[in-house]
């Protein structure tokens, strides 16, 4: 009896075997199931979204590319502008000082301060005062004054109050 069982034994394990290599050999090839073909077509379908996808990207990146270069290029004209509008106001500021130590309009004007020392004279005036003050305050002392209708010259010197009301622009002529 022993002898039947080892043989029964020997038959099922020959026969398992046997049935693995037949199921083996006629087994379908993978890459031939449907599974397989579904999986490889959503492989497929990504790649090519994500190929895409990349596309959308990389055309993005060279728009914000291009947009950084503009945003540089108009940057260094701003700075370039920058500095001549910085050149150009203190070219102005030079004229507007050389203008203004040759001329000054009505007030009371320190000279050698907010007046350049010098002769100044005026074209033409209607009803023009002015004077020569010991000071600036409502209460100094006229040094000397004058009323005139029509061109006038002044000597003006450092340390001089002159004060001057409708009288236009003085212009130093000497």
């Amino acid at each position: 009896m022993r002898t039947a069982v080892i043989a029964a034994a020997v038959v099922l394990v020959v026969g398992g075997i046997a049935g693995a290599a037949i199921g083996y050999a006629t087994r379908p090839a993978v890459a031939t199931t449907v599974e397989y073909k579904a999986m490889q077509h959503k492989l497929a379908q990504q790649l090519s979204d994500t190929k895409s996808q990349l596309a959308i990207s990389t055309n993005d990146l060279d728009t914000a590319n291009q947009h950084i270069s503009d945003i540089k290029d108009r940057e260094a004209a701003l700075t370039a502008g920058e500095a001549k509008l910085k050149a150009d106001q203190a070219a102005l500021d030079a004229q507007t000082q050389q203008v203004q130590s040759t001329q000054f309009s009505d007030g009371i004007h320190v000279v050698g301060s907010t007046v350049t020392p010098g002769v100044y004279s005026i074209s033409s005036a209607s009803d023009c005062y002015y004077a020569w003050m010991s000071g600036t305050s409502s209460d100094a002392n006229i040094i000397d004054n004058n009323i005139v209708n029509g061109p006038a010259v002044v000597t003006l010197k450092a340390g001089d109050i002159f004060e001057t009301s409708s009288c236009g622009t003085w212009t130093k002529i000497g």
